[in-house]
């Protein structure tokens, strides 16, 4: 007889995250400050969605959207939420490439977030992701040069992951993208 997964008897939390990046540090990206104009009003209004749906949201704006807070975000995050839960992640900003310092990507190059005081590449992101507990439902939207496949992961996690998420190949990302089992969206 096969054993039926025990649903949680408490009301799933909810976190976010929201960064919006109206310019970079010049002195971090060769004198480029990548002026833009309506990421900091994406991130509140993302945020204040999240909030409406009951989530703990937390914003970074331009100058706060570096990379020590938005992994130290990241990790609070993975750190308090638990199978059933939803964590939901947001991005409006630059995005770049960088050359593939792993070797796994198929054009060898990395994406990357452009944040405040450097670029965060989709290796990093992922392997941030993959800190959350098993069964914690994560939803990033990035608004972003090259966000298509900021989040994919590498072919040897691909298998990783086959047991708790449904793969799907997807031309736009030239790789896969995740979908929880059971969906369950805002």
């Amino acid at each position: 007889m096969e054993k039926k997964a025990k649903l949680p008897t408490t009301k799933a939390k909810a976190m976010s995250l929201h960064i919006g990046l109206n310019a970079v540090n010049p002195s971090e990206y060769g004198g480029w400050s990548g002026e833009l104009s309506a990421c900091e009003f994406d991130a509140k209004d993302m945020a204040a969605i999240a909030k409406s749906r009951g989530m703990k949201s937390t914003v970074l704006l331009t100058k706060k959207g570096t990379r020590a807070n938005m992994l130290a975000a990241l990790r609070s995050a993975a750190k308090q939420l638990a199978a059933g839960d939803l964590f939901f992640l947001t991005y409006s900003g630059h995005g770049g490439q960088v050359p593939d310092v792993t070797g796994e990507e198929d054009d060898k190059k990395d994406e990357t977030w452009c944040l405040y005081d450097g670029q965060l590449i989709d290796d990093e992101l992922y392997f941030e992701l993959s800190q959350f507990a098993a069964g914690v439902r994560v939803l990033v939207l990035s608004d972003s040069c090259h966000s298509g496949t900021v989040t994919c992961c590498t072919t040897a996690a691909r298998h990783d992951l086959a047991a708790d998420w449904a793969l799907k190949d997807d031309a736009a990302c030239r790789g896969y993208a995740y979908l929880p089992r059971t969906p369950s969206i805002l």
